[in-house]
């Protein structure tokens, strides 16, 4: 687990570092290091790509309006400021999101051209593992009414955002738990 603005660090450098390495290669070889160098930008191209794709994100709520971006390579365990520890599979399709702090918030699933999505809630000192690559909004950064796309299915994005009370509404397990305390 790093973070994400090492993660970017690490991708820049590492494509430098092969147009550097193969430049000097093909210089010892007593070749062209140009030559080398393009081949080194080829190849530390492909390893950034790698090192910036192939990790699931990471996110730490810490706090209303304060959160940290990790990159995750394999599973990992996080402990939170109340010393719980969560150990953490997340697959490259998904995301996960700790809550690390003291208040409940809401993922909204924003679904453009179709309607309303799920809302779940993250309460506090807990976390969860979602079906989405990343979190597109954070807070108060509310998602934009329309976008524009060039394909024509529905485009859904994540709204990370303190919880209101009508959220109950629109969550379905919510909604099921008290359809069942009200039967009874």
């Amino acid at each position: 687990m790093i973070s994400s603005t090492l993660g970017i660090a690490l991708a820049i450098l590492a494509g430098l570092g092969f147009v550097f390495l193969f430049a000097w290669l093909w210089k010892k070889m007593k070749k062209k290091p140009v030559a080398g160098g393009t081949i080194g930008f080829f190849v530390g191209c492909i390893a950034s790509t790698g090192i910036l794709v192939i990790p699931s994100h990471l996110y730490v709520i810490h706090g209303e309006n304060d959160y940290s971006d990790y990159y995750v390579y394999t599973s990992t365990s996080y402990t939170t400021s109340d010393k719980q520890t969560f150990d953490i599979d997340i697959k490259q399709t998904q995301c996960a999101v700790i809550n690390d702090s003291d208040t409940d918030f809401s993922i909204e699933e924003v679904i453009y051209g179709f309607g309303f999505g799920s809302v779940q809630t993250l309460e506090a000192r807990s976390y969860v593992v979602l079906e989405f690559s990343n979190i597109g909004h954070f807070f108060d950064d509310e998602p934009p009414n329309s976008i524009e796309t060039e394909s024509s299915g529905n485009v859904a994005v994540l709204w990370l955002r303190k919880e209101k009370k009508d959220d109950v509404l629109m969550n379905p397990d919510a909604l099921n738990e008290l359809e069942e305390m009200l039967s009874e």
